[in-house]
Order: structure tokens, then C-alpha cells, then sequence
């Protein structure tokens, strides 16, 4: 009986201890966010751009948007007259809250969240001749705001929607265009969006190689960096992910 009795404790001993390993385990898993969305409005006005997030919930994260209130213009060849346009560009500088399913003091709940300290700049291209440039101005420096990423309001699909809200600013809001949550960090770079990072996603970067805002094949997505120019650093941020999958 004694036997028994020490070999049943020694089990459940046995037990506690894989019991609390898995949950140390389970614990400190990291969960990792990656969305893009397309920008649709500033405000009530119509908008275009793009907003891409990174995150490691409950720890940091890194968001970036640039949007316009008017298609961009392409600058063909040398124009006589010139050519200005201004776009805006926010992103965030630290992060004081990333969750998933969080409630909000208003009691709204958001599948993603994030609030922190943002920047936000007024950028101006001008094209005359055969010369360019661009200047920035700083509109916001570390103004607190908020992403939040929503289900869709009218058929309930989550993670449909976001808003992007910097004080001084109009919301910035548009549609989730890819999303995954993981236990791996998720790298920057897959621009086409199918959860790995390949050739496919050097060569659409490729294709796009030394154009910027005003440019053909320049888009907000495929400026990895922005940097407001696709080139070599972009094309070294996707080589050094090459090969990952999430």
C-alpha cells in the first residue's frame, strides 16, 4: 500500500511539474501582429494611401501611413510648368498600449489596439524640368493617438477595418487589406502579401527600383523604409527576411 501510495505521489508530483512547464511555456509565447490596410478617408474626404503595422503584443510596435487627398500625379519626362503635390506621412514613435481584444474605456471593443506617441509630417514634391525635389514639415511631434483595427460595422467579419487617430489630425480610416497573428515575429517586406517572403516579393520591388512619389511604379506599399524611394535599402530589408514564412 505504502508503495502504491509513494508511486501515486510521485506521479502527481510528476504531473504538477509538466503541468507547470506547459503553463511557463504557454506564458511566455509571444504573440505577433503583421496587417496593411488601404487608406479611404482623411476625415469625410476621400483618401489614398497605405498603413502597415508590426507588432509584438503587450510590448512594442511599429506603424507607419502616408495617404493624399487626390490620386498621386505621374510626372512623365520633364515638365515645363511644375508639378507639386504634398502628401501626409504619420508614424509611430513609442508605443504605450499594443493588445489584441481590447476593451476601450468607452467599451468598445477593437481586435487590435495601439496607443502611443506619433509623428506626423507634410511632405511636397515638385517637379520642374529636369530637376526635382522634395521637403518636409513637421506637423505633429510625439502627439498621442491611436490605431485601432475593427470588425466590419455592417457584416460583423473582424478585422475589416482600422482608424488611425492623432491628435490635431481627422481620423485617418480605410479597410484591412491582409492580417495574420502568429507565435513568430512577422518580417516586413511581403508585399504581395501570401505569408512568406520570396522572389516574387524582390521582384515586384525590383520592377518598382528608383521610383518615388510622382513617379511611374512608385507605391507607398513597396517603399519599405519610407524613405519616400525604392531602391537598394528596400531591396536589402526584403533580402534579409528572404526565405521567412509566417
Amino acid at each position: 500500500m505504502r508503495k502504491s501510495f509513494v508511486a501515486f505521489a510521485a506521479l502527481v508530483f510528476a504531473f504538477t511539474l509538466v503541468s507547470a512547464g506547459m503553463a511557463a511555456t504557454m506564458a511566455e509565447t509571444a504573440t505577433f501582429v503583421g496587417m496593411f490596410g488601404k487608406i479611404g478617408h482623411y476625415g469625410p474626404v476621400p483618401a489614398f494611401g497605405f498603413l502597415k503595422a508590426f507588432a509584438k503584443v503587450d510590448e512594442w510596435a511599429r506603424v507607419n501611413a502616408a495617404w493624399m487627398t487626390a490620386p498621386m500625379p505621374i510626372v512623365k519626362g520633364s515638365p515645363g510648368s511644375p508639378v507639386i503635390f504634398s502628401f501626409f506621412a504619420a508614424h509611430l514613435i513609442n508605443a504605450s498600449l499594443v493588445k489584441l481584444d481590447y476593451t476601450d474605456p468607452l467599451n468598445r471593443i477593437h481586435d487590435f489596439f495601439v496607443a502611443g506617441l506619433w509623428g506626423v509630417l507634410n511632405v511636397t514634391f515638385v517637379f520642374q524640368d529636369s530637376t526635382f525635389f522634395w521637403m518636409s514639415r513637421p506637423m505633429v511631434d510625439r502627439g498621442p493617438g491611436v490605431l485601432a483595427v475593427d470588425a466590419d460595422p455592417v457584416n460583423g467579419t473582424p478585422w475589416s477595418v482600422f482608424t488611425l487617430a492623432i491628435d490635431g489630425f481627422l481620423p485617418v480610416r480605410g479597410r484591412v487589406m491582409f492580417h495574420r497573428v502568429k507565435t513568430v515575429e512577422i518580417p516586413d517586406g511581403d508585399v504581395v502579401m501570401d505569408s512568406k517572403i520570396d522572389i516574387k516579393d524582390l521582384a515586384v520591388i525590383a520592377k518598382s527600383y528608383g521610383s518615388m512619389p510622382g513617379r511611374a511604379n512608385y507605391d507607398f506599399s513597396l517603399d519599405i523604409n519610407f524613405d519616400w524611394r525604392v531602391d537598394i535599402r528596400d531591396l536589402a530589408m526584403v533580402a534579409k527576411a528572404f526565405g521567412s514564412k509566417y
